[in-house]
């Protein structure tokens, strides 16, 4: 299956008992936390994964066998693990029950594979078992586990071409291994920084999060808390720029990408996202540009008074800015490849020549049969389940799709992950295919909602996986099979937890407010899909997107400007580029005090530091929430 030569390499295993404990624990301590938290508030935990891996490392340590850096990397790659698949269960048998979908008349569209009928009683009993669970859960569960073996092989190819041949920087996995090499070493001045950008961050943490969790567990508001996910400055901006959006996110993650990035990255993310969110939606609404709003033709009504930044995000995507970004996204992932030739060819060449194996910067690649096998796989599972339950979609098209997007989207986020850390979904990009092939039916988008389709399979995530394997010298194939073994766990314990909270309480109810406020806005917008209103997407302005990046490439290739970090900033909220904004300036200011060469050469260690810190701030804030309000449930 692997071609390898580890001995050249001196590439280790990360998978031990003592890896393999650490993930059964954090899937054993913070499944249930997470979940109750996405019930109640609608958020998750953050920092799971390095408060893990910093307890460990302290434990193991008292063994006198300190942890390696490839346990640690296994440790942080697989303790968080997926809890939507369980949630999700819940949402379909709801969106049955929804008022939203029968106001749509959508009620009667909703086969029997996508959740149990209501006659079945199981809504009433709150519970999975049940025949009628089987076939709904059974679907979408095969479809994520070929899905992510898919995704594993793409992440080869895609490794191929941006770690062996284009060595793009992937400046998050470089800041995420050096933290991880600097814990495990413990290199004394590189520990004594990273201690103290952790106690910042943690600090920084404590106020934005931990005081929100303990004054919202205990109903005080001594203190107002820190918005979260950022500072919404709409109400002053509307009255001179309707439309436009403002604002300052305040996760330190975003200060800690402006400490890593270059300016000139920060900056391109930034112009993106302005023109896109803060002139572009101004200029739509202040000139009425574009007729976008079908249920009001003729009226700029995507936008009213008042409308929050996180509104206008979703409203401003959904009727302005899909078609773009879809075209801008497949621009941005094509172009450097069609003017860089040499670059396919030469992974091509890695891959078709065994004996290049001495040359890799990752000694361990999966031979192109395996991708094609699981590639193929995966296609044959979606073509046949799509084909079977939506039997009237026009069966080309799903070829078309399962063949070739899952390539495409693995090319276009990885890229733009290799080079700036951030990687941005192309929205609606299936549901723009389903309305524009003119489909009059509704059974094919209760499959997409079901996970058949296979826009799932994305090497991305596996190629940020790779990079982090050949900074800390790690077996890739200890990734897979740590993948492997604690992903069915996780699934089953999630399912069990979920059961569990649903026998508590109904979901939502008052115990679990959270998916009651963000549930009905999933509804409303895949009642939209269902109903199809005319003009909702609308063909030309993906092309538009895709000459616009194709001319820029183009031109900027002269002037050796990259333009992936314009596209990712189209894709991303503006709150967030201003606080990476702030970070560059944070950076700056370190780097004259302190030295420039010093700050270049520690400035990863400081940023890991700072996240580290917060997320060990928010797992303290999470678990005294979950405490007092398991206190308040109880019967006693």
């Amino acid at each position: 299956m692997f071609i390898k030569n580890k001995e050249i390499y001196g590439f280790k295993s990360g998978l031990t008992w003592r890896s393999y404990i650490a993930i059964l624990y954090a899937i054993l301590v913070f499944t249930p936390a997470q979940i109750y938290l996405n019930l109640a508030t609608g958020s998750s935990i953050a920092g799971i994964s390095w408060f893990t891996l910093l307890f460990m490392i302290e434990i193991v340590r008292l063994s006198g066998k300190p942890l390696t850096k490839q346990e640690a990397v296994i440790i942080y790659c697989f303790s968080t693990m997926p809890i939507a698949a369980a949630l999700n269960l819940v949402y379909k048998e709801w969106f049955r029950t929804s008022s939203i979908t029968q106001m749509f008349g959508n009620l009667e569209k909703i086969p029997w594979w996508y959740s149990p009928p209501l006659e079945t009683g199981v809504w009433e009993q709150r519970t999975f078992f049940h025949p009628s669970w089987i076939i709904p859960i059974f679907l979408p569960l095969c479809a994520f586990f070929i899905s992510g073996l898919a995704s594993y092989a793409l992440g080869h190819l895609a490794k191929d071409i941006f770690i062996e041949t284009e060595n793009l920087p992937f400046p998050i996995q470089c800041m995420t291994a050096n933290t991880i090499i600097t814990l495990t070493k413990r290199e004394e001045k590189r520990l004594r920084i990273f201690v103290i950008c952790l106690l910042i961050g943690f600090i920084y943490g404590f106020g934005v999060y931990t005081l929100r969790f303990i004054q919202n567990a205990f109903k005080v508001s001594i203190i107002p808390p820190v918005p979260i996910p950022w500072i919404d400055y709409n109400y002053i901006i509307q009255f001179f720029f309707p439309g436009a959006s403002l604002g300052i996110a305040t996760d330190i993650l975003f200060i800690c990408i402006g400490l890593i990035l270059p300016l000139k990255t920060i900056f391109l993310i930034f112009i993106g996202s302005f023109i896109t969110y803060f002139l572009g939606n101004w200029l739509s609404v202040a000139y009425n540009l574009i007729d976008i709003d079908p249920l009001s033709p003729g009226v700029q009504s995507w936008w009213t008074p008042g409308m929050s930044v996180t509104l206008c995000l979703q409203r401003s995507t959904l009727y302005l800015w899909a078609c773009p970004l879809i075209g801008a996204g497949l621009s941005a992932g094509l172009m450097p490849l069609i003017l860089n030739p040499s670059t396919l060819k030469k992974s091509l060449y890695m891959f078709l020549k065994k004996d290049s194996i001495v040359r890799r910067k990752i000694p361990e690649t999966m031979s192109l049969k395996i991708i094609l096998l699981l590639f193929s796989v995966a296609i044959i599972y979606s073509i046949l389940s799509i084909a079977f339950l939506a039997p009237d979609f026009p069966i080309w098209i799903i070829i078309l799709i399962d063949i070739f997007l899952p390539i495409l989207l693995t090319l276009i986020s990885t890229r733009m992950i290799g080079e700036t850390g951030m990687g941005i979904g192309l929205p609606n990009i299936n549901e723009a295919i389903i309305t524009l092939s003119g489909y009059g039916g509704t059974n094919v988008w209760f499959t997409l909602w079901s996970g058949l389709w296979m826009d799932m399979v994305n090497g991305a995530q596996w190629c940020s996986r790779f990079k982090l394997a050949q900074l800390t010298e790690t077996s890739v194939w200890s990734m897979l099979k740590a993948w492997l073994i604690s992903t069915p766990i996780a699934l089953l314990l999630s399912l069990f937890y979920v059961q569990l909270l649903w026998n508590i309480a109904p979901i939502p109810s008052a115990l679990y407010p959270g998916v009651g406020i963000f549930w009905p806005v999933r509804a409303t917008f895949q009642n939209i899909w269902l109903s199809r209103p005319p003009k909702i997407f609308n063909p030309i302005w993906i092309s538009y997107g895709f000459i616009a990046i194709a001319a820029l490439s183009v031109i900027t290739k002269f002037i050796n400007i990259s333009v992936i970090p314009l596209v990712v900033g189209m894709g991303t909220a503006i709150p967030m580029t201003i606080t990476e904004l702030i970070g560059v300036f944070i950076g700056y200011l370190v780097s004259r005090f302190w030295g420039k060469d010093r700050f270049n050469t520690y400035k990863q260690i400081m940023a890991g530091g700072l996240i580290v810190g917060e997320s060990i701030a928010v797992v303290i804030g999470c678990t005294i929430s979950l405490i007092a309000n398991s206190a308040w449930i109880s019967p006693f």
